[in-house]
């Protein structure tokens, strides 16, 4: 499917990881602790807003994701739109955000799409006969959308089981999927390490720091293990701590969406009518009080958190369109307002471009563009 600079784009669902991301929650409920976070909230002008890619919900694109170094969004589009929802394959596309020029990759048969290490991955479950299915993994040039190397991770599993892929230390990945993560050398496609979860638990998301040293797991599936996030080397994959004495509990048990920030781990995951974001530290995974401030979400389908230029940001879709900085540390939100570009879509954060004080998200007509206030800039 060829577009043009002025085709109209829009996404009805986006992958991880983020990511996979996997939905978080629906609104930043709490003030702002401190009386210069509550004045800056009162000037929601502050937070400007450009359409950078119009999208039509006739697309049906089932993910996307944003490259602001190479200025290109990526996307998974349905061969075929329906009333009932996008039917595969899909083919990739790249569209540059300057000039709207659009080149077209291959299809696939799988719907989760990464950018780690400098590389497209395309990963997910392609069915495999009746309820069954192969979890596969593709790597690719961003490029030239060409497929450097594909690998299937397993054979013959449920329809519906996830994969995992998130940035590693050096050259390298980490894919998870079914209770296993394995770290990949981009260059290669040789397996470097391997980590096997508790029994009965899989991996419900992922996150490496931005320092390569550590990877974070949540986990979900047993219920001795479904509520924990682990904390491995993200090198060697050996165990270095676990939060089994704070669990996430959750209609999902445990299956968490993370976000790494210096010091420790964000994990997110609704509790049925409402969610919650909870800071692990790094050093045993200790839950870190939050400075005066509550994650708290309410009536909303989802949320997400990223970090990016020394801040974590948190932006929820549905009724009301919320975003937040916050100080990743602490907790404290440095500055919180709601938009109309936000609100009665997913609200998904798609990348930071710290250099240019942007963050990318989904709004109402497509890929939009959104500059903050300085102060939520460390």
């Amino acid at each position: 499917m060829q577009f043009s600079a002025f085709s109209p784009r829009r996404l009805i669902g986006v992958g991880l990881v983020v990511l996979s991301l996997a939905g978080l929650a629906a609104a930043v409920t709490a003030p702002a602790a401190s009386a210069a976070a509550k004045a800056a909230s009162a000037h929601p002008s502050r937070w400007h807003v450009r359409t950078v890619l119009r999208e039509s919900a006739d697309e049906q694109i089932v993910t996307q994701v944003v490259d602001p170094r190479a200025g290109a969004d990526y996307a998974l589009v349905p061969r075929l739109a329906t009333p009932a929802g996008p039917v595969g394959p899909y083919r990739l596309q790249r569209t540059d955000l300057a000039t709207g020029a659009v080149r077209t990759g291959p299809e696939f048969t799988v719907t989760s799409l990464t950018l780690a290490d400098g590389y497209l991955w395309v990963s997910g479950d392609a069915p495999a006969g009746r309820n069954r299915a192969s979890l596969l993994v593709y790597q690719l040039n961003p490029a030239t959308l060409a497929v450097i190397r594909s690998r299937q991770l397993r054979r013959k599993v449920l329809y519906g089981d996830i994969v995992t892929v998130t940035a590693g230390p050096g050259h390298t990945i980490w894919v998870g999927f079914l209770g296993r993560m394995l770290r990949i050398d981009t260059r290669t496609g040789a397996t470097m390490a391997a980590i096997t979860l508790p029994r009965g638990a899989f991996d419900g998301g992922a996150a490496v720091d931005f320092a390569g040293r550590y990877l974070y797991v949540a986990a979900q599936g047993g219920p001795a293990y479904g509520g924990d996030v682990f904390e491995y080397g993200a090198g060697s994959g050996r165990l270095l701590a676990s939060n089994s004495h704070h669990p996430l509990q959750g209609p999902c048990d445990g299956c968490a969406a993370l976000t790494a920030v210096p010091g420790g781990v964000w994990a997110s995951l609704r509790t049925g009518t409402e969610g919650h974001s909870v800071l692990f530290s790094q050093r045993g995974l200790g839950s870190v009080p939050l400075s005066g401030s509550i994650f708290g979400w309410d009536m909303a389908q989802a949320a997400t958190t990223v970090y990016g230029g020394g801040a974590l940001w948190l932006a929820t879709g549905g009724f009301a369109g919320a975003i937040g900085c916050i100080a990743p540390n602490t907790g404290v939100i440095r500055h919180q307002t709601t938009l109309a570009q936000l609100k009665d879509t997913s609200g998904e954060l798609l990348a930071v471009n710290a250099s240019a004080h942007e963050i990318y998200a989904l709004g109402t007509n497509g890929v939009i563009a959104i500059t903050p206030p300085r102060s939520c800039w460390a």
